[in-house]
């Protein structure tokens, strides 16, 4: 299981997640189907990024990628974010899911793991269903688009949850959108533009953990 942790501050993105659902945005597949809503373990190989955190730093941040299919957006973020934290020597606990997941323990897609691989990340994550407690044990949820976002808002106004839900393009105050394609299906030049869009996003979440972690409630958390 890999582990990474950031810090978000896009007021705009918090808004729509603290609030109703907001209208679904089309999105691609992802390679998602019927979402199964069960429940079920785990079956996934998450990341554990370790940082260079000790046990008297306090606990490191747990963050979830969430796309919807699992095998696109959310494993290459996933990666993203470990690699990220572990350079930045922040302590944080990162996996993915998705609201969407057609086969669970599949591994990632293969043109994704390939755009990620030319950039020197490795994606190694299998696929598996996001669960109304993983919005209790995360501290913060990311999504890919409006329509993941709006997926897990309701979750938690159905079950509950401590978790913050934001969206990942959030976090980068250049962009000009804040959701990320899906380059399911498309060509591997689409998915090395996907994980640049990706890219931009990642240090603003790792700052969030940073900030998290060095904050007195989490330290007592």
């Amino acid at each position: 299981m890999q582990r990474t942790t950031i810090r978000a501050t896009d007021a705009t993105a918090t808004a729509v997640a603290s609030s109703a659902p907001p209208p679904p945005a089309t999105a691609g597949t992802d390679g998602g189907h019927a979402a199964t809503g069960d429940g079920h373990a785990a079956t996934g190989v998450g990341h554990a990024a370790t940082g260079g955190g000790t046990a008297d730093d306090g606990p490191a941040a747990r963050i979830l990628t969430v796309c919807l299919g699992n095998v696109c957006r959310s494993p290459a973020a996933e990666a993203l974010l470990g690699e990220a934290a572990a350079r930045s020597d922040v302590p944080i606990e990162v996996e993915s899911a998705g609201t969407s997941v057609a086969t669970p323990g599949r591994r990632a897609n293969r043109r994704m793991r390939r755009a990620a691989s030319r950039i020197g990340v490795t994606v190694n994550s299998r696929t598996r269903q996001v669960r109304p407690d993983d919005l209790q044990h995360f501290d913060l949820v990311v999504a890919m688009d409006r329509r993941n976002l709006a997926d897990l808002v309701a979750m938690r106004a159905e079950h509950g949850g401590r978790a913050e839900i934001r969206l990942l393009r959030s976090f980068d105050p250049s962009a000009t959108t804040l959701e990320v394609p899906d380059p399911f299906r498309a060509p591997p030049s689409f998915h090395d533009s996907v994980l640049a869009c990706m890219t931009g996003s990642i240090d603003g979440v790792v700052a969030w953990a940073a900030d998290r972690d060095s904050s007195p409630a989490a330290r007592a958390a």
